[in-house]
């Protein structure tokens, strides 16, 4: 384990069109829906810092663990999108002949002009403690506790204890087990997406 970890990590999108998109239905999509030229990509920006401790005492290991994760989310501006109700319709509008008009334009957009972004900000945070303790050469019981916590959920206080075994049968004396029985149990929360 290492014992202390920061991980940063940065990235963007660039869209590969800046053309206005075209949707239309039981056929395809073009256009691109991420940014335009005066409008800033998509970006993702994150961060972890985890600190693990672990202490050894004649028959027992201690562990520690605490973590902070942070993530923010910014989607860029549309370019705007047609949409229309089938390729006949979009033929139409392609050669200028009457109905060939789309049933829909959409565009997310600000009154300033500014691009329509959404920041999102999601900070999780976590910390456990686990004790494995070796009742007999060929027995280990393991308990533990984690709590976790998290902005984008209501409840914002999650614990999950953990109980667990390892038998080694078989070997004897000096000898590795030729097999090691595992058992264990465990509640645990599932976060919001990070990503």
């Amino acid at each position: 384990m290492k014992p202390l970890q920061y991980l940063r990590d940065n990235s963007t999108q660039t869209p590969l069109s800046t053309a206005i998109g075209v949707n239309v239905f039981g056929d395809s999509r073009w256009g691109q829906q991420c940014g335009n030229a005066d409008r800033p990509p998509g970006s993702l920006r994150t961060a972890e810092l985890h600190v693990d401790i672990t202490r050894q005492e004649f028959r027992e290991i201690w562990r520690a663990s605490a973590g902070v994760h942070e993530v923010n989310l910014s989607s860029a501006g549309f370019n705007g999108n047609y949409t229309f109700p089938d390729i006949t319709t979009y033929s139409n509008a392609q050669q200028g002949l009457p109905d060939g008009s789309p049933t829909q334009y959409s565009i997310n957009d600000t009154p300033s002009g500014a691009a329509a972004t959404v920041p999102v900000t999601m900070v999780d945070a976590g910390l456990y403690v686990q004790d494995d303790w070796k009742v007999r050469p060929n027995l280990t019981l393991s308990g533990g506790l984690r709590f976790e916590t998290q902005n984008a959920i209501h409840d914002h206080a999650d614990w999950a204890p953990r109980l667990g075994f390892a038998w080694g049968i078989g070997g004897g004396g000096k000898s590795a087990p030729k097999t090691v029985l595992r058992g264990g149990f465990g509640l645990s929360t599932i976060a919001s997406a990070k990503a």
